[in-house]
């Protein structure tokens, strides 16, 4: 007789250990979602797309860490939700909105009321910080409840913020204090949105602090404290840097970093309307230095970006090559016509006019020794680079590589790139790799390569294949 597999549930609700998970987890990433109850363009929660997030983290521990695991050195990431929008979109607030909402477009009204609204919420005061504490009380109630269920745990627990989310962990962690410096049980929030005996009314409470060593506009709310100390923080396509400038902070400094938190990782999609970068509002002279590209989970840049960059050094190289040829032909036929008289003003002049509108044109620069090779900026050398304090000092903007068809029309792909995170490989695999940095423990060097069938990835596939010969092929082959 044939069994069921049996299943064992996560301790939280809708959640369920797939048979085949390993049962060492070696670190916990709590996540917070962003605007609204969805999370990605096929209306799934919050817990669906973990679900999702969790499936390519163990996928890439078998693929990129197998040594390790087969060592048992690594087990694997446990990935736990964190929901806050519930505790805002209470019955009355959904009421009193509902009371002042059109009755036309009433599918455009209620996205709006469900999503859109809980960036005016979060712009509040008053539900400013019953977000914030919401927050942070699942976050704790959920470190709370995995710790009381796997009394063995010895790993270390990392936040992950998506979108307003990252902007929420990111106001917690800057107003974290050290457990010596935090105030007794009895001078704390009893309840969300209640207040002490020791705590003054909200509107007798609105002063103004600031966050940064520049600027003034963050309004003097209560703040939760974590239980625990994160080991990382991990921003996907984060307002972050928009909502600090229009706080009217100019610079966060390069002495400004999270109390309890050393690490933080800004991740974004180049086509993500809602991610900004960080690192210019640490050092101004970080707006020209682009951020590090993330390497593709295949080992190397996708294919269509390597050919762009490719064909842009050719084009560079064919412009100073036709500078030299107009040179050298307008050089003979002046001295042919003056008689080998060469007159050095004009040539000069000459030189500088095909320069500007040879070499210069739009669109095209000369190559330089750091354009080189076939990639303009490698991984290592942005990763020299010391920014601030946020991080430890170390790179903090890590931009993903966008696909093929995302290239053609960037405004297409604009709504679908803010919520790509879930289902990225490349980002999963960051993700991993700084985890169990932090544990001593480096990916394999060789990654297995596999022969898949033909799908939207060709050039994934493609790329293993060029890699294989060293060449490209005339024809690409489907399987």
């Amino acid at each position: 007789m044939q069994q069921k597999p049996r299943t064992v549930k996560r301790g939280l609700e809708d959640f369920e250990i797939s048979e085949g998970e390993p049962t060492q987890v070696d670190h916990l990433l709590l996540v917070v979602h962003g605007i609204g109850k969805v999370c990605d363009l096929r209306f799934r929660s919050l817990v669906e797309v973990v679900d999702d997030f969790r499936s390519v983290s163990l996928q890439l521990v078998q693929s990129h860490f197998r040594k390790a695991s087969e060592s048992g050195q690594v087990g694997r990431v446990e990935v736990l939700p964190v929901e806050w929008h519930q505790a805002l979109h209470t019955e009355d607030i959904d009421k009193r909105l509902a009371d002042i909402t059109l009755p036309s477009i009433p599918k455009a009204r209620e996205f709006t009321n469900d999503t859109i609204l809980d960036v005016l919420f979060y712009s509040s005061p008053m539900f400013s910080e019953k977000i914030v504490q919401a927050v942070g009380a699942e976050v704790n109630k959920t470190y709370n409840l995995f710790m009381q269920r796997n009394p063995g745990f010895a790993g270390r627990v990392s936040l992950g913020g998506h979108s307003l989310g990252s902007l929420i962990l990111f106001d917690v962690l800057t107003h974290q204090k050290e457990m010596k410096e935090r105030p007794s049980p009895e001078d704390e929030v009893s309840e969300l949105g209640g207040h002490t005996r020791n705590r003054p009314p909200l509107a007798r409470r609105m002063s103004y602090l600031s966050i940064g060593l520049q600027g003034a506009t963050q309004p003097n709310i209560i703040y939760p404290q974590l239980n625990f100390y994160p080991n990382a923080f991990f921003a996907f396509g984060s307002p972050i840097g928009m909502f600090v400038t229009v706080r009217g902070i100019e610079s966060l400094g390069e002495d400004f970093r999270f109390p309890t938190c050393p690490r933080f990782f800004n991740i974004f999609h180049p086509n993500d309307p809602v991610a900004y970068r960080i690192e210019a509002l640490i050092s101004n002279e970080m707006a020209n230095v682009p951020p590090i590209l993330i390497p593709h989970h295949k080992g190397r840049k996708r294919m269509h970006l390597e050919l762009k960059e490719t064909m842009s050094h050719i084009t560079a190289a064919l412009k100073q090559k036709l500078v030299h040829s107009v040179r050298s032909t307008w050089n003979t036929v002046y001295q042919l016509a003056m008689f080998q008289r060469p007159d050095s003003a004009l040539k000069s002049e000459v030189d500088k006019v095909l320069e500007e509108e040879v070499l210069h044109g739009p669109d095209v620069q000369p190559p330089s020794p750091a354009l080189s090779s076939a990639h303009s900026v490698t991984e290592d050398q942005g990763l020299e680079i010391q920014v601030g304090s946020l991080n430890g000092g170390n790179r903090i903007d890590y931009v993903l590589q966008e696909a093929p068809l995302e290239t053609f029309n960037q405004y297409i792909s604009a709504v679908r790139s803010h919520v790509v995170y879930w289902e990225s490989e490349d980002t999963m695999l960051m993700v991993l790799k700084e985890i169990y940095a932090s544990m001593d423990i480096k990916p394999d060097s060789q990654v297995p390569q596999h022969v898949l069938p033909f799908d939207i990835n060709a050039e994934d596939h493609y790329s293993e294949y060029t890699d294989s010969i060293g060449a490209p092929p005339s024809t690409f082959i489907r399987k």
